[in-house]
């Protein structure tokens, strides 16, 4: 950003902050509450109303502010679950959360129905040992009720140091009831591997008529540095002499724009991933900064947890005829969030746009429907989703 540009928006930000305190002011005479940390509140209110996707009044946000008396009250005038500020604890948490490394029992969670909800329990971790399920809500951390809370406080009360304990309230759906119990978790340091890759062999895939072998490649999120592991292993599975690949984006709840942005340019020639729309309406094309095509049969498997970053990827492989997606309708989140680091040390994520998919599709609150729908029956031993995709890309190669 020019010198210039960056003092204008510094300037319009200071100007907004003095609006942001007069509205408060003037809103105090009229609800008299005990205001909640006031500095930050004011920046909030000032970044909402420059950067929010909608137009939002200042006026509004502090009529809000003051009649609640919390910045939590405040932003539930957005009426938008992705939008939420972190104190300098739940902001330190989200931020470990984007580097793969961090103590906690090994889950990946998002919002549902007002809780808190499973997407994944990753392998050997405490929260796969504890028998914790996609689907299963988590109603309460410790005691303390989630509903209606901001999912980076959730996160940060289920996180902490290794050895300690987290009691957790779980809500499960069996046999069409709903059965609620307590599960006792011991934190450890937890390692998410991203990419997991093997290279699919049979005993004809060389043979006469074989389809040779093929890659499978899993991405479980979308943290710092997915895209160049990714890249890796694609580059191993290749000179091992793959014909086609199957790519799993299942329980992906998505993470970062630009490591999904490098990673669809491992499969596409030069053209935009996906396309902004900010609040002035304006469709801009996101780009990649290399791209190298793989140029093979591709088969992507979702399901319903698969979310945000997860479902540009299939989008974008979608919409451009790359890939055939295979499994269940995605999970539907269109919006983009950008991170704010805020004076006091804490954060906000605060959404700052709609995303279109690469053929300028919008899938908020609306999901990818794949082109072949592949139902995972509950309890099944067999994973009949990726049985159908391995058989429909062998086809394919053939």
């Amino acid at each position: 950003m020019k010198l210039g540009t960056k003092r204008n928006v510094l300037i319009g930000l200071l100007i907004l902050v003095i609006v942001a305190a007069g509205a408060v002011f003037f809103a105090l005479r009229t609800y008299g509450a005990h205001l909640e940390n006031v500095p930050t509140a004011l920046e909030i209110m000032a970044l909402v109303r420059m950067k929010y996707v909608d137009s939002i009044s200042i006026t509004d946000l502090a009529r809000a502010y003051a009649k609640d008396g919390t910045i939590a009250g405040m932003l539930e005038l957005l009426d938008d679950p992705y939008t939420r500020y972190m104190n300098k604890a739940d902001f330190t948490a989200f931020e470990e959360s984007t580097e793969g490394s961090f103590a906690g029992i090994g889950v990946s969670v998002d919002i549902k129905d007002d809780y808190v909800v499973v997407v994944q329990p990753y392998k050997n971790t405490p929260g796969y040992r504890a028998g914790l399920k996609p689907g299963d809500l988590i109603i309460a951390v410790d005691g303390k009720s989630t509903k209606s809370m901001a999912l980076d406080a959730a996160v940060s009360m289920i996180r902490g140091p290794a050895g300690t304990t987290v009691v957790l309230t779980i809500e499960r759906e069996e046999d069409g009831q709903k059965k609620v119990s307590e599960v006792r978790i011991t934190r450890a340091i937890i390692h998410i591997p991203t990419v997991e890759y093997e290279v699919i062999k049979d005993s004809s895939s060389n043979g006469p008529g074989g389809s040779g072998p093929i890659g499978y490649l899993y991405i479980s999120q979308f943290t710092r540095g997915t895209s160049k592991e990714a890249a890796e292993a694609l580059s191993e599975m290749k000179a091992e002499g793959i014909k086609g690949l199957l790519l799993d984006l299942r329980f992906n709840p998505g993470g970062l724009l630009d490591e999904v942005v490098a990673l669809c340019a491992q499969f596409m020639n030069r053209q935009p991933v996906l396309y902004v729309v900010e609040r002035d309406q304006k469709k801009q094309p996101v780009y990649a900064s290399n791209y190298q095509p793989l140029g093979l049969p591709m088969v992507v498997l979702v399901n319903e947890w698969s979310a945000s970053a997860s479902e540009i990827a299939a989008g974008a492989l979608k919409d451009l005829k790359i890939a055939t997606i295979m499994g269940k309708k995605t999970f539907g989140k269109g919006v983009v969030q950008t991170i704010y680091p805020l004076t006091s040390g804490g954060g906000m994520t605060l959404t700052t746009s709609r995303y279109l998919t690469a053929g300028g599709n919008s899938i908020h609150k609306i999901g990818i429907k794949p082109d072949i729908e592949v139902d995972l029956p509950e309890g099944s031993k067999e994973d009949v989703q990726y049985n159908a995709a391995l058989k429909l890309l062998r086809g394919k190669i053939k």
